[in-house]
């Protein structure tokens, strides 16, 4: 499914002004596409559908974005990015920072996760065409230390397998293609012991040298998590994620406390960044980003 929309040009009486090197840039074009879903080809899973979006801009320079979509909102957050870039198409000058601002104003911290995801796909396409005016790698303008290797992990989701042989396998798969890495989601389809058998049969695949994510993908019970939490510290996962709610932040930072567990959480990222920086970061152990949700 796709979808051109002019978002035509800025008003004559308007004069385009200079936005952190991005002068006289303004938006013409908003392409929008949402992929089919379609059946994994390893038997783990089925892919999602994506949307994707592409902006042009004035001189035709161009910006690829994604939002993040949850079955049945596709076509919503895809409304949602028309209606944002049409505002946009009204800025003088159209640049990261001055759509943030206007995102954020039309938020009115009224924060959810579409309405951030709708944001995210736009302004991943103006960095995009931030940086092929500028003519560098957006490592560059954002700065920071980009030669510093990326770790990556391994991540072991499934709607299809769950026994503990079956992540066994795969877990020791994923080592042996390189991972020094692994991510499991134990209570996936499982009982409370067989989460806890779960977690140290994957460990005894793996061996001690590979770190071991674990992940509750936000089961509703403190209470099962406490319990989950106390029985696998022999195995010693690296990090102990989503084991409630990621809103649920007075639990999160309880559950941290008692456990002695590195406890993170991916799923508040959709709150704007003052409110991330003020109310979770002092109390996570690690707060993950998903460039496609951030808003």
């Amino acid at each position: 499914m796709s979808q051109i929309v002019g978002l035509g040009p800025v008003p004559a009486a308007k004069k385009a002004a200079s936005v952190r090197g991005m002068s006289g840039v303004t938006l013409t074009m908003l392409e929008t596409w949402i992929t089919s879903s379609a059946m994994g080809g390893d038997g783990w899973g089925d892919l999602k559908r994506f949307l994707l979006i592409r902006l042009t801009s004035t001189g035709g320079v161009t910006g690829l974005g994604e939002a993040f979509v949850l079955p049945c909102r596709e076509q919503a957050v895809a409304e949602m990015i028309t209606a944002l870039a049409q505002a946009a198409g009204a800025l003088e000058t159209v640049s990261p920072w001055s759509f943030r601002e206007l995102a954020a104003k039309i938020n009115a911290r009224h924060n959810s996760l579409d309405f951030a995801a709708a944001s995210s796909a736009l302004e991943m396409a103006l960095w995009d065409i931030c940086g092929k005016l500028a003519e560098k790698p957006l490592c560059n303008l954002i700065g920071g230390n980009h030669a510093r290797p990326v770790p990556v992990y391994g991540n072991i989701w499934s709607d299809r397998q769950s026994d503990s042989s079956a992540l066994q396998r795969r877990a020791a798969e994923l080592v042996a293609q390189g991972y020094r890495a692994i991510k499991i989601y134990p209570l996936h389809k499982h009982s409370v012991t067989e989460a806890v058998n779960c977690v140290a049969s994957v460990r005894d695949a793996i061996g001690d040298d590979i770190s071991l994510m674990v992940d509750l993908d936000s089961q509703g019970e403190p209470e099962i998590a406490l319990a989950i939490a106390n029985m696998i510290g022999p195995q010693r996962p690296y990090w102990f994620e989503e084991p409630v709610g990621g809103e649920d932040i007075n639990t999160l930072g309880h559950l941290r406390e008692i456990t002695g567990l590195r406890v993170t959480s991916r799923k508040v990222v959709w709150l704007f960044l003052e409110q991330l920086w003020l109310e979770f970061v002092p109390v996570l152990h690690r707060l993950q980003g998903r460039l496609t949700a951030q808003g």
